[in-house]
């Protein structure tokens, strides 16, 4: 059997179309045979600067990238975004998702933290939904609120000292007084207190002595009669 030329351009034209027709329904799906990465969802109530490229992070390290973002109307928007994430990083159920900066001036960054029980892994297109969201705007407007509130108690505290003032004054030359008082009171009184402290002394040396003597006799006082200074007999007459 002979093939005309006219056969053989047909077959190829044939073949071609099919091919680009594959492909383009492949591109069209989304699908990319030589892509080595899952895609998922992420939810988020605030756009926050995630776009497309966003770095994807776990500990820190780049494991994927934003593919884009979808708007979602409803009763309040939200947003979807595609994210890419390298399959050798698994992802299961419990996974959180933090969207921060990754400074104060640096781009937005989607953190992911791992789930410790790594019981029902997450499928392709699952949806995780992001339980933080900061971005610099947020920042920016915590810190201009702060500064506020320092600034308020900074005047409060002014306000304060401006007005007690004569008060913290008068009580400063009031210690004072006392203070110089005491110091007089001390100077006239130093002769008595040497003299109180004197006899201190002696009262306690007396009693040291008499302490000693009691340990040392003690029925040396007690045999002795208030007023003959007899001892008492040491025996006793027999009751009649």
């Amino acid at each position: 059997m002979k093939f005309s030329h006219n056969d053989i351009f047909t077959g190829l034209f044939f073949l071609i179309g099919t091919i680009f027709l594959l492909t383009v329904i492949l591109f069209i799906a989304g699908y990319d045979l030589l892509d080595d990465r899952t895609e998922y969802f992420v939810r988020f109530e605030k756009l926050a600067g995630v776009k497309k490229g966003t770095t994807i992070r776990i500990k820190n390290f780049a494991v994927g990238e934003v593919k884009d973002v979808i708007p979602i109307y409803g009763v309040d928007l939200h947003f979807k975004a595609r994210v890419l994430v390298n399959k050798e990083f698994a992802l299961y159920q419990g996974t959180v998702v933090n969207i921060t900066n990754q400074n104060v001036i640096g781009d937005t960054v989607i953190d992911l933290i791992p789930s410790l029980v790594k019981k029902y892994k997450l499928k392709e297109h699952d949806t995780l939904f992001a339980t933080s969201v900061t971005n610099l705007d947020q920042m920016v407007s915590q810190i201009s609120n702060l500064v506020s509130t320092i600034n308020k108690m900074v005047e409060t505290f002014g306000a304060l000292a401006g007005d007690n003032k004569g008060d913290l004054k008068m009580l400063l030359m009031n210690l004072n007084g006392s203070i110089t008082k005491v110091n007089a009171l001390l100077d006239s009184s130093q002769g008595e207190i040497v003299a109180i402290m004197r006899n201190i002394h002696s009262t306690s040396t007396t009693l040291d002595k008499f302490t000693k003597e009691m340990a040392n006799n003690p029925w040396k006082i007690l045999d002795k009669r208030g007023g003959g200074g007899e001892a008492v007999p040491t025996s006793t007459a027999a009751l009649p």
